[in-house]
């Protein structure tokens, strides 16, 4: 009966729970809402976005192999202490970002040709670890080149740079990587 009891209790947590993230999708934006942690002690910046570049490797079957490549915004871990629109696009450009990143990672799992479910998880993880690197190092770069969004000119000029390479990557938008290794035979 407590088994019963303490299933019931999980399942009524589990329907109350709200997502800790938010998925990267086009056409849903970060909002303010979204910055649910309370600023501890002070800061100089009006904002912080915590991004993560999630991947997660799936084997449905012995001759199946998803992999999931997706930019996540951790919400309990980003805060602002100074909302603007102008503060918000900013934040946005570094979740873009993290999706380029992905769809850079994904393209480069689309050009290989594994043999085995094993090499592609192997080949995956590797990959994946150098393109954290990547995403560290671009998003550091966009924050010394837009010094945090204060240079509206360099802003301006992130913005369009990464709405274009957005375009130009948007053959890997789908964050789902689908592998039957009963065609590769």
């Amino acid at each position: 009966m407590k088994y019963l009891v303490l299933a019931i209790v999980l399942i009524l947590l589990q329907g109350n729970n709200t997502e800790d993230f938010v998925k990267w999708d086009k056409d849903n934006k970060l909002k303010w809402e979204d910055f649910e942690k309370q600023l501890e002690g002070n800061s100089i910046w009006a904002a912080e976005s915590r991004l993560s570049l999630h991947i997660k490797f799936d084997q449905p079957s012995y001759f199946d192999v998803q992999i999931l490549v997706e930019p996540l915004f951790l919400k309990s871990k980003s805060w602002v202490k100074i909302k603007s629109n102008y503060g918000l696009i900013h934040e946005q450009k570094h979740f873009d970002i993290v999706e380029i990143v992905a769809r850079k990672e994904r393209r480069e799992i689309n050009k290989q040709k594994f043999s085995t479910p094993k090499e592609a998880k192997i080949f995956c993880m590797l990959l994946h670890e150098r393109m954290e690197l990547k995403l560290d190092s671009l998003q550091e770069l966009y924050d010394s080149e837009t010094v945090h969004s204060t240079k509206m000119k360099e802003q301006s000029i992130w913005n369009n740079k990464i709405e274009l390479e957005l375009n130009e990557l948007s053959e890997f938008s789908n964050s789902i990587i689908n592998i039957d290794f009963r065609k590769r035979r």
